[in-house]
């Protein structure tokens, strides 16, 4: 399931693909058809039924293209302000997350862990997860 999500990255034109693996890993653990959020989240993005995920069938967002293809938009654009900000790395990781995923407060540093230990990273000697001072505009 790795492959997919790293090949999709790809097709979508993210130059880092571990960006969309470490997202896919904290929100499923690259299960596709994982379910979260008491039923609600759906799929290697965690799809909900109240957010990106309304108006879907569920048999559909177990579908790991489909699931992926959804999140598309939301990640990308989220990528592209992350990477004109200069953002890399883990701390991309973590702007993409908290942008385009919109966790519960405080989940979003799962993202850049995630990306260390996906990297090599995530044990000592790695590189460090810094604090991510988000413009006011990736808030909302």
């Amino acid at each position: 399931m790795r492959q997919l999500v790293r090949k999709t990255a790809q097709q979508w034109g993210m130059d880092d693909p571990l960006v969309l693996e470490a997202i896919v890993a904290a929100e499923s653990g690259f299960i596709p058809d994982n379910v979260g959020d008491a039923g609600m989240s759906f799929g290697l993005l965690q799809n909900h039924l109240k957010g990106r995920g309304a108006g879907h069938p569920i048999d559909k967002l177990k579908d790991p293209v489909y699931n992926l293809g959804i999140g598309q938009q939301e990640i990308m654009a989220a990528y592209r302000q992350g990477k004109q900000a200069g953002l890399v790395g883990p701390q991309l990781a973590v702007f993409v997350g908290k942008v385009a995923q919109r966790p519960a407060a405080g989940y979003e540093a799962h993202y850049g862990t995630k990306y260390q230990e996906l990297s090599g990273g995530g044990g000592t000697g790695g590189p460090k997860l810094i604090d991510v001072n988000l413009p006011a505009w990736s808030q909302t």
